[in-house]
């Protein structure tokens, strides 16, 4: 009969499964896969990116893992800001994107209330 139960098995395999999703959650953040233009200028540094919206290089919007038109988008974004005081929004959009869609966005989102800031981060020049 046992009397005493070793708990270090099951203390090991919850901190390898603490590793493990503390390593996959920021590569499921950054889902969309985009290449960011290359700029001389600093980003804003410790800014949240609550609000990300993505243009990939097929000009396909992508907002939550989903992919949307602008007006789908700017709903969505409603949706959210109705419940948050103002806030930024970025948009990480592909060097290789339209500048057309990213303009049309851009002048979407001027009729969202409770945007302040809408950021369009780039890549540090090596």
């Amino acid at each position: 009969m046992i009397t005493d139960l070793s708990l270090t098995p099951l203390v090991d395999t919850a901190l390898t499964l603490l590793i493990i999703f503390m390593v996959t959650t920021p590569i499921m953040r950054h889902a969309v896969k985009v290449q960011l233009p290359k700029s001389a200028a600093q980003d804003a540094k410790g800014a949240q990116e609550e609000l990300v919206v993505y243009i990939d290089k097929d000009n396909e919007l992508f907002f939550n893992n989903k992919t949307l038109k602008i007006q789908e988008l700017i709903k969505e974004i409603e949706k959210i800001i109705a419940k948050k005081t103002k806030t930024s929004l970025f948009v990480r959009a592909d060097k290789r994107a339209c500048w057309g869609t990213v303009l049309e966005l851009f002048d979407s989102l001027r009729t969202v209330k409770g945007i302040e800031h809408v950021v369009l981060p780039t890549q540090k020049h090596s």
